[in-house]
């Protein structure tokens, strides 16, 4: 049976004799992060014509100097398939992908934001007001309860956490300008390497995000609570069935849990809790922000809006950066290449340095960003035939040979 897949993918070769104009290039991995490969894809045609056993732009070279006819290049952003296609045909039209522009774009406004961190404390109080929701409750109540011997314990434990992060921060701060690699001071302080750089990129210590006060659907049956509770009822149990009758999804012991509030403060505790339902379980991740700003069409909440209008004006410099991220993401997906050299200039003069880095990349590569940025292709398609080609290579448990897996994924039948 492998012989006659073997045979069936020579013949098949060697038969199709038709030219192809339109080529997608793209990589995959054998053994990820050790060994890559390269896919070929026919754009019109919508099929693999030929796997490279390796990413290396000689080979594309090699390959495109026997196919003469390919007139169009898709390929991603690797130096190693732009030096090949830009020798193996020089009179052909690369193209880089707009998919991978704008993500490595996304990644480096992602680590922009990381370095970001003050800001975003200081929108996520001011929108959500955590410390506010507290003090208000505990005001009102008229009574603050001192912590026990374990809240207390819990709360030195956590600060000595912080103290000892800091300290971390400020070491590998240090043997960063002592120009000591990475590696080596992810070993020596026994840190992931992900966060020894994330430390690196930071200009100020990265706080984790705090958790705020989390809130469930009761608030859209307080009117009838608090209601029942000013007619004397106490009971949780026949307050949830009242409740779950006009459409309350949560369990009883929920309603007990939030009740416990009631009987110890007024209601006007209950409306500072209930001023927070729209608010998230807890403060934006660096990469939620990253998308809030990103897509400002897609905020649904109304706490998304406010979020993201604070941060816009609390830093001038996000501001700029989330500003030239979505006239990038325009000017690619409206196909406007007159704009690209005043988008490169305006990246560059914003003073960001992971904007400015990826101004200065996409110069190297002027031309395939411009055709980008005109042209209809793109690597869906490839992305696709690589996905199929990983489904082949799991079916075989990476046992087989190259030649065999080249036959199968040329197979088409």
């Amino acid at each position: 049976m492998l012989r006659l897949i073997r045979l069936s993918a020579v013949r098949q070769t060697t038969e199709d004799k038709s030219p192809v104009k339109i080529l997608g290039v793209d990589d995959f991995a054998f053994k990820r992060g050790e060994r890559y490969g390269t896919i070929l894809v026919d754009l019109e045609k919508h099929q693999p014509i030929d796997l490279l056993p390796d990413r290396k732009s000689e080979s594309l070279q090699a390959w495109l100097a026997i196919h003469p006819a390919v007139k169009i290049i898709s390929r991603d952003r690797a130096s190693a398939y732009a030096t090949g296609a830009r020798l193996g045909a020089p009179d052909a039209v690369q193209i880089a992908d707009r998919f991978h522009l704008l993500k490595n774009l996304l990644d480096g406004f992602e680590k922009f934001l990381s370095r970001q961190q003050p800001a975003l404390l200081k929108a996520s109080q001011t929108v959500f007001h955590p410390l506010d929701v507290d003090g208000v409750f505990k005001q009102s109540v008229g009574q603050v309860s001192s912590p026990t011997i374990a809240q207390n314990l819990v709360i030195g434990q956590k600060k000595a956490q912080l103290r000892e992060r800091e300290q971390r921060f400020k070491v590998v701060k240090k043997l960063h300008r002592a120009e000591v690699p990475v590696l080596t001071i992810a070993r020596r302080l026994r840190m992931s390497r992900n966060t020894v750089k994330k430390f690196i990129a930071s200009d100020s210590f990265p706080m984790r995000r705090q958790n705020t006060p989390r809130f469930s659907p009761i608030h859209r049956f307080l009117p009838h609570l608090r209601q029942r509770w000013a007619e004397g009822e106490r009971s949780s149990r026949a307050l949830w069935q009242e409740i779950r009758a006009q459409g309350y999804p949560g369990a009883e012991v929920t309603l007990r849990h939030f009740m416990q509030k009631w009987r110890v403060a007024t209601a006007a505790e209950v409306e500072a809790h209930a001023v927070t339902k729209a608010s998230p379980g807890r403060s934006p991740s660096v990469r939620q922000v990253k998308w809030l700003l990103f897509s400002p069409e897609k905020r649904k909440r109304k706490w998304e809006q406010q979020f993201a209008d604070e941060l816009c004006r609390q830093s001038t410099e996000i501001d700029a950066a989330q500003k030239l991220v979505t006239e990038f993401h325009t000017l690619l997906s409206d196909r406007q290449p007159g704009q690209l050299q005043h988008w490169l200039e305006r990246a560059r003069d914003s003073g960001i340095g992971e904007f400015v880095w990826f101004a200065n990349g996409v110069e190297q590569d002027r031309k395939a960003v411009a055709a980008a940025c005109s042209q209809e292709w793109n690597q869906g398609q490839v992305e696709g035939n690589v996905n199929r080609l990983k489904l082949l290579k799991r079916q075989m448990y990476g046992r087989a040979k190259f030649d065999l897996l080249r036959a199968r994924v040329l197979h088409q039948g």
